[in-house]
């Protein structure tokens, strides 16, 4: 296929082009926004200043070629292959890319986002992106923009998605669990079937969210987050967290109690590993033998707490209110 051909398909609205043969083409100036060339092989091609924006240039071949001030913002990168490319002034804002996408050595795309387990993409605009089946566990998505972004059986197990604009996204066989989806906007999102064991949905609406077959057990919700009519948390397993509770002898290990009241709540013999209880309150409350190893406790409220008994070994305390709080010796030796 030759320009003329391409630009002549794509001005009658084709965007299909996956697997073209371009090699050497000449679309320099070009304007082929939403255009998917999966799997093209446009090496040596003449792209200067064409316009690329939103382009599916996955496992595309563009060994060599020459896309000095392209706009590629947008555009997924991912197993693309920019070896020896000429990449001046090639706008890579809002971009997706991973591992195994090969660019020339040291370059690094400013101002795109590596997707990848663990990966900060805090406020990153991901709208429409397809990022479905991808392990984002563990990643920071606070104030992500993911509207209507496909997360069709994506893994975003423990990711911080805090803020997160996820309307009409899709979330189905998502693994959302031990995430922290407090204060996320879902309107209309899809998360049937999606796996939100332990999260976090302080705040959340789901009242015009898809949730036929979810797995709510153990979610951890709050005065503030809504259901469905239809939809009883204690009849899907869910955990309101609110004062006083009792959640003695509990698994509560690596989730988010970010902010959390549990003030006066009996967490007495409650595993607590890994979690996240940054700026929770816990005044009054009851942690006999619980199991705060590793447990993030920066600026708690720990007034009148008890901790006999507890394991706080590698916990961080740093700034919590320890004022009449009840350590035990053995606790303090473990601190």
């Amino acid at each position: 296929m030759n320009a003329e051909e391409l630009l002549k398909q794509y001005t009658t609205g084709t965007r299909d082009f996956s697997g073209a043969q371009l090699q050497h083409v000449d679309l320099s100036q070009a304007s082929i926004a939403d255009i998917d060339l999966w799997q093209a092989d446009l090496s040596h091609a003449n792209l200067t200043q064409t316009n690329l924006t939103a382009a599916s240039l996955r496992e595309t071949q563009l060994t060599a070629a020459n896309l000095s001030s392209a706009n590629l913002q947008n555009a997924d990168l991912r197993e693309a292959n920019f070896e020896q490319a000429i990449l001046e002034n090639t706008q890579f804002q809002n971009a997706i890319y991973d591992s195994t996408t090969h660019f020339p050595d040291s370059f690094e795309p400013a101002a795109a986002w590596k997707i990848e387990p663990e990966s900060n993409l805090q406020s990153a605009v991901l709208a429409k992106a397809d990022l479905s089946g991808v392990d984002l566990s563990h990643a920071n998505l606070q104030d992500a923009n993911l509207r209507s972004a496909n997360l069709y059986g994506c893994d975003l197990d423990r990711a911080n998605l805090t803020n997160a604009c996820l309307v009409e996204a899709d979330l189905s066989e998502a693994n959302l669990s031990r995430s922290n989806l407090s204060g996320c906007n879902l309107e209309s999102a899809n998360l049937e079937r999606a796996d939100l064991r332990q999260a976090n949905l302080f705040g959340v609406d789901l009242r015009s969210t898809r949730l036929t077959g979810a797995n709510l057990q153990a979610a951890l919700c709050n005065e503030a987050t809504q259901f469905p009519a239809e939809i009883s948390p204690a009849a899907v397993g869910a955990i309101v967290i609110a004062p006083g509770i009792s959640l003695q002898g509990a698994d509560l290990a690596q989730v988010s109690l970010v902010g959390a009241d549990l003030r006066g709540a009996n967490l007495t013999e409650t595993n607590l590993r890994g979690s996240d209880l940054w700026g929770a309150d816990l005044s009054d409350a009851a942690l006999v033998r619980a199991d705060l190893t590793g447990a993030n406790l920066w600026g708690a409220q720990l007034t009148d707490a008890d901790l006999t008994g507890a394991i706080v070994r590698d916990a961080d305390l740093t700034g919590a209110e320890l004022s009449g709080t009840n350590l035990a010796d053995e606790s303090i030796d473990r601190l």
